[in-house]
């Protein structure tokens, strides 16, 4: 009788091991970001990556600018994974006034989160007063949205 009773807490042991290490890779999958800011992503691309990021529970999507919208329709409300709008990759030389529209336009599509990607020519020269105001201006025009900033550079 213990036997079968000490087989039984084994099986159910290793039932809970599996559930624990299961849920435990699904929060590490939510911490996985699809990157679709290639020059060769189309809306074709971008709807079966939808369809495999809903299929596998991925926690984000990078986009270029010009595929929020269509990634937002794709993703439909609400979304389980956040859509990120990637601004000026990769070497943030655009003007503040152009990126400050492109962060609030990728909002005003659909965005959830806005990366744009630091001034690097700036950054390169020292100029650091620049650099800040930039992002403060950024963080500004993104609302309430998460911005973030990337450094793209072998610096």
């Amino acid at each position: 009788m213990e036997e079968e009773s000490t087989s039984t807490e084994k099986m159910l042991f290793e039932q809970f091991k599996k559930k624990i290490n299961s849920q435990a890779a699904y929060a590490q999958i939510k911490k996985l970001e699809y990157n679709l800011t290639d020059f060769s992503v189309s809306s074709t691309t971008i709807k079966s990556a939808c369809a495999d990021i809903k299929t596998l529970g991925i926690g984000g999507v990078c986009v270029l600018p010009c595929y929020v919208k269509v990634c937002s329709a794709f993703l439909a409300l609400p979304r389980e994974c956040r859509l990120i709008a990637v601004v000026d990759y990769p070497f943030g030389g655009s003007t503040l006034d152009i990126k400050i529209k492109a962060v609030k336009r990728a909002i005003k599509d659909g965005a959830d989160e806005v990366e744009v990607s630091a001034p690097l020519s700036r950054i390169r020269e020292g100029n650091f007063n620049y650099v800040k105001r930039e992002f403060k201006k950024l963080r500004s025009a993104s609302k309430k949205r998460s911005l973030r900033i990337a450094v793209d550079c072998t610096y």
